[in-house]
């Protein structure tokens, strides 16, 4: 696998070099353009692979090195010029899984040498790259290699790090009570101001069985470092085996001191109870390095959790004066008489409170009178009309591909609506109820009812209507169309025996007349666009549907590149603020124009009067199935052997030739590599006849026939400019 994805890179570095030979790069084993500053990249040369790991091809341990340089752990790097030469600059810089820029350590006839530190040259994971200047260009090719090198390492080993640590385990019971408190009657009744009759209460508290919760173990964690140097890299972990999940603070990429220790903190946490006795460890790892081997150690220390209770018992006052204690669920009673004013009623509350907890249960007695209460409402008929948009995007075209300058679409918004739709036919209003008594509250059931329709009261049941004061709810009566006019009724219920009221109930009524529609909902929309900013609002009664329209001009990207653009418009109604939208995406690519078969056969070799213009022998050698087009002679042969309106064997295998020789030419040249597939494709298909060049004879199947005609018409195609993204 690795010397394939060596073969890939080398590959890509090489089609990188022809693509953007003007920009002074190239690969090893390739020529500067010209003079000036410049850079070569390594591809691999000088490593073999073992089966197992990339090494240098000729490994020499310890090796010959500059001082400073370690003999056991050394890349040895060459960079010659082969007749060229280079200032004296020059610097290699590593990248990847190597690190670091190195300048030359000599430079003898036109061969620069670089001293790196050991690294594996796997190709795929290893970059290097020369810079320099050139002076002169030469007539061979440059190249960077790994001459030799020992990846042995070297020096002594450092002694392994220290590990400590603490470990305290704790946990908490905590009983949970609740308390109530009754009283044997709501409402006492007194005359002249008199004693009032006894109301008794009674408060009741319950003790549960406990809740463990909070297991925790927390503690330190030291580790030392015995040696003369800087341990980095250190991960420290720890663990328990009664089921917690550990936490260490900092414990990733810690540095530990030369002759020093780092104390780290760490906790380990529960999600249920665990044995309450255990062993907490903690484990060091380090990396390797030159001074130190990789290794770990870890450090065992038993602890066992301590309990702490919440709750055990409790005390509770209550508003009376009276106080309790209580060990266990229990209660405790006490009986009260009270003395009001006469013409009035007054409400009593008795609360009872955990000191410990705040929980606290009351109790209320009213010395009361009650009188009827009265119920009015309003009605308000109401329906909607409610209209929906759509929303289409177009665009004139979607993909334009040229060398330079600008690409313009046109884009084209339309918004529509239709013609609404009515609904949510409903009479709608409060309904009040009002309490005349000045001493306490009535708990009342609100209900309404209009024949024809379904009506629903918010919040109608268990409504509190404050003593001396009004409650006011909301309803709505639903229709499946329009009802006209009818009369509404509103009812409120409640218990007269609780209230000591005359009656149970009271009712109210109001009329009402639908008439013209209520509601217009969503009329309106605004228009927006994701490039163009803001279209515009549309309204209903404008045209139907509106239409906006707008351009946008694009620069062409950088050669060889492509670069999309999507445009939404989008809707936003003016009421429910619903949405719509639409979009296009367009394509604009940077491609040299498709030259075709007649072009290159007619631009073979430089010509100084149209310097700018592409040449044939500028890409050769350039092959053709098996066959190797190596000079601009080869080229003209295969291009006069194109006879296309022709479909017999012969004719059919040199069309197809010269269309696949101009196809490459045209992706060298920087044209859309789009035609790739048809390329790969047509190769294989002159492998397999075997194609031996404009002079072989040849006999096709009928199949093969066909097979070449469509590659032929498919190459054909792409040379005269068509699209193929």
């Amino acid at each position: 696998m690795r010397s394939k994805l060596f073969t890939s890179l080398a590959a890509a570095a090489l089609l990188s070099g022809l693509l953007a030979g003007a920009a002074y790069a190239f690969p090893s084993g390739g020529t500067p353009v010209e003079p000036g500053p410049d850079t070569i990249t390594w591809t691999g040369q000088g490593v073999t692979f073992d089966g197992t790991d990339w090494k240098p091809s000729s490994e020499i341990c310890p090796g010959t090195v500059p001082a400073g340089v370690d003999p056991n752990s050394y890349l040895h790097w060459i960079f010659t010029t082969d007749g060229g030469s280079a200032d004296t600059d020059a610097t290699l810089t590593l990248g990847g899984s190597g690190t670091g820029s190195y300048s030359t350590t000599k430079d003898s006839g036109g061969a620069f040498h670089f001293y790196t530190p050991y690294v594996e040259p796997d190709p795929s994971m290893l970059t290097a790259v020369a810079s320099f200047t050139v002076i002169t260009t030469g007539n061979g090719s440059w190249n960077l290699v790994i001459s030799h090198g020992c990846g042995g390492g070297g020096g002594g080993q450092g002694d392994p790090l220290g590990i400590t640590k603490t470990a305290d385990g704790s946990y908490t019971t905590t009983y949970d009570w609740t308390i109530d408190k009754t009283v044997d009657t709501d409402t006492v009744y007194s005359s002249g101001g008199g004693e009032s009759q006894e109301a008794t209460f009674t408060v009741s508290v319950t003790k549960d069985a406990g809740a463990d919760s909070d297991w925790l173990v927390a503690g330190q964690i030291e580790v030392t470092n015995p040696n003369d140097f800087d341990v980095m890299g250190v991960e420290v972990t720890d663990s328990v085996d009664n089921g917690g999940t550990c936490t260490v603070t900092g414990g990733s990429g810690v540095t530990v001191p030369a002759n020093g220790s780092v104390v780290l903190g760490y906790s380990c946490t529960y999600a249920s109870a665990p044995d309450l006795t255990g062993n907490n460890t903690a484990v060091v790892t380090w990396p390797g390095s030159p001074d130190l081997l990789a290794g770990s150690a870890n450090f065992v220390i038993a602890f066992s959790m301590t309990q702490t209770i919440v709750n055990s018992e409790i005390d509770v006052t209550d508003t009376n004066g009276q106080s309790w204690h209580f060990a266990d669920s229990g209660s405790a009673t006490y009986s009260m008489t009270y003395t009001d004013p006469a013409g009035t009623c007054t409400e009593h509350q008795n609360t009872a409170t955990i000191t410990q907890t705040g929980q606290s249960a009351s109790a209320t007695v009213t010395d009361c009178q009650g009188a009827d209460l009265t119920v009015t409402k309003t009605a308000t008929p109401s329906y909607d009309r409610t209209y929906t948009w759509t929303i289409d995007k177009a665009v004139d075209k979607t993909y334009v591909e040229k060398p330079d300058g600008t690409a313009t679409f046109n884009y084209t918004v339309t918004v529509g609506h239709d013609a609404g739709t009515d609904g949510n036919w409903k009479v709608a209003g409060e309904i009040t109820v009002t309490n005349p008594n000045d001493w306490q509250d009535v708990v009342v059931d609100i209900s309404d009812e209009l024949p024809g329709g379904t009506c629903t009261v918010t919040g109608g049941t268990d409504v509190t209507v404050p003593m001396g004061g009004s409650a006011v709810v909301s309803y709505e009566c639903v229709f499946a169309s329009d009802p006209g006019t009818g009369t509404n009724t509103a009812t409120a219920t409640w218990d007269a025996a609780t209230y000591w009221t005359p009656n149970g109930s009271a009712s109210g009524t109001a009329g009402f007349t639908f008439g013209d529609p209520t509601n217009v909902i969503d009329e309106c929309v605004f228009v927006t666009d994701s490039y163009a900013g803001t279209l515009g609002t549309v309204c209903v009664g404008a045209a139907n549907p509106a239409v906006f329209t707008y351009s946008r001009t694009v620069p062409v990207p950088a050669a060889s590149t492509c670069m999309s653009y999507d445009n939404t418009a989008t809707f936003t109604t003016n009421d429910t603020g619903a949405t719509g939208s639409a979009s296009q995406t367009v394509t604009v690519c940077s491609y040299q124009y498709r030259l075709t078969p007649g072009y290159w056969k007619n631009h073979l070799a430089y010509d100084p009067k149209t310097p700018n213009n592409p040449w044939v022998a500028k890409y050769l050698t350039i092959t053709l199935g098996s066959y190797a087009v190596d000079s601009t002679a080869k080229a003209t042969a295969v291009f006069n052997g194109m006879n296309c309106s022709k479909s017999g064997d012969q004719n059919s295998v040199g069309c197809l030739a010269g269309h696949l020789l101009a196809a490459k030419l045209n992706v060298a040249n920087g044209a859309n590599p789009c035609i790739g597939a048809t390329i790969t494709s047509a190769d294989a298909f002159l492998v397999g006849i075997p194609y031996v060049g404009p002079a072989g004879k040849y006999v096709l199947s009928a199949a093969q026939r066909a097979t070449a005609i469509s590659l032929k018409s498919a190459l054909d195609g792409y040379n005269n400019g068509g699209y193929c993204h």
